[in-house]
Parts: structure tokens; sequence; C-alpha cells
């Protein structure tokens, strides 16, 4: 994981953000011609694509057309790669909660032939085809919006991942002060620092950025409550205690 990271970080995100950004000139125009450089980028439909002909076209013998469609295709393969990574988490994560009954009972259930849990994947399918169909209808504000829905559950879950990690950890024999304490710390800071960067510059960015964020925030709201209200439904219905107890160990009788 520590080498995917790292390939992932020094090499993809480097290559795409400084070398696109060191690429933008006076060269990339707008279709009108009347833009050039940073201007040029924030007003084309895909900055990346005009890029990538613009240094087809100069270094690949005036190929860029192919270069770009090239760089596409590879993309849409990352893409599909990327979502069915995704979906089998998530139904395995929900098949695993169901199995603890935290959440409903239908999505533990395995398929008598393949052993997939069939009804996770056709709950993972319809709710994901309901969030795509109102991103696309809803134009780029509600696509927008999602996106950042999604970005704020990422990070949450993550922040949440490295507070657990110390605590779980906690006098255990193979307690690490480096791994259990420095690196989940510094990974609670970041995502943290990442969700209230996003959120901030989103909301006193204005206009359809700022409607967005609000977006993103009401989805993620409205999200909460229907959690809480199934977590405390649930618990009841088992009998278990919404708040746990603190628990302390027994002590011992000394023998007289």
């Amino acid at each position: 994981m520590i080498l995917s990271l790292a390939i992932q970080g020094l090499f993809a995100y480097l290559l795409e953000y400084f070398a696109a950004n060191y690429a933008l000139s006076d060269k990339l125009t707008s279709a009108d011609g009347t833009l050039t450089g940073i201007q040029a980028a924030a007003a084309s439909g895909a900055p990346i694509g005009d890029l990538a002909v613009q240094i087809g076209n100069t270094f690949l013998g005036g190929n860029g057309f192919a270069f770009m469609l090239i760089i596409a295709m590879t993309v849409a393969i990352a893409i599909l790669g990327t979502t069915l990574a995704a979906m089998n988490t998530g139904v395995r994560i929900s098949f695993a909660m169901a199995q603890d009954a935290e959440m409903p009972g239908v999505m533990g259930l395995l398929h008598s032939r393949y052993a997939t849990p069939t009804y996770a994947v056709v709950m993972m399918v319809i709710v994901s085809a309901v969030i795509g169909t109102i991103g696309v209808v809803g134009g780029v504000t509600a696509l927008t919006g999602i996106t950042l829905a999604s970005n704020l559950g990422t990070f949450i879950l993550y922040a949440l991942i490295c507070a657990l990690t110390t605590v779980a950890f906690a006098g255990k024999a193979d307690f690490s002060t480096f791994k259990h304490i420095i690196i989940p710390v510094l990974g609670f800071i970041a995502n943290l620092v990442m969700v209230l960067a996003i959120f901030i510059i989103g909301l006193q960015s204005g206009e359809s950025t700022t409607q967005a964020t609000d977006l993103a925030l009401g989805i993620s709201a409205v999200w909460l409550l229907v959690s809480l209200a199934y977590f405390i439904t649930n618990s009841l219905r088992k009998g278990q205690a919404i708040l746990p107890k603190a628990y302390s160990m027994p002590s011992k009788e000394q023998p007289e």
C-alpha cells in the first residue's frame, strides 16, 4: 500500500498537476482566439484534452487528436477499474455489516451458486444509478455537489480510521509509537484540513461553486440523519444501549 501511494503521489499526481500547469502558456488559446493560457483553460470544456492536442501536434507530427483519444481511452479504463474496485469493496463491507446486524439482513444474503452478496450488489447498482442520474440531469452544479459529498464522506472515514487505529492498539503488546500514534495523528490532521479547505473555499467562492458546496452539505446531513435513525431504531430493536457504558476492569481480590 505504501508503494502504491508513493507511485500515485510521486508520479501520477506530480505529473498531472505540475506538468499540466507547466504546459499552460500563451500557445494554448480558446476557440475564438481571444484567451490564452490559464484563462483559455478555464473557458474550455476539456482543458487537458486541449493540452493533449497541442502537445501531440508539436511532438508527434501533428497527431494531437489521436494522442488525445489514446489518453481518453486510458482514463476510461482507469475509471472502469476504479468503479469495479469501489463497488466490490462497498458490497463486501455492506455484507459484513449485515452479518453483524448493523445493516438490513437482506444485504447479507449470498447467491446460492456463486456465493456472492447478490442483493448488496443489486442495491449498490440501484443507488449508484440514482445518484448518477441526478448528477447528469442536474447539470454541473448537482454533479459537483455529489462529488463533494462523496469526498466529505471519504475524508471523514479516513480520519475516523486514523483515530480508531490509535485507540485499537493502545495497550497492545505490538504497540508502536510511530505506527500507532504519529502516523494516525498526522493522517487525522491531514484529512481534517482537507475537509475544512474544500468546504471553506467552496463556501467563499460564490455562484455555482457555493451552490454545489451547499448541496454537498445538505446531502451529507440527510445521510447522517438517515444513518442515525437506523442506528437508533436497530439498537432499540435489539435491546442494546445507544451510548456504550464505561468499562472497568474487575478488581482481583487478594487471597487471605
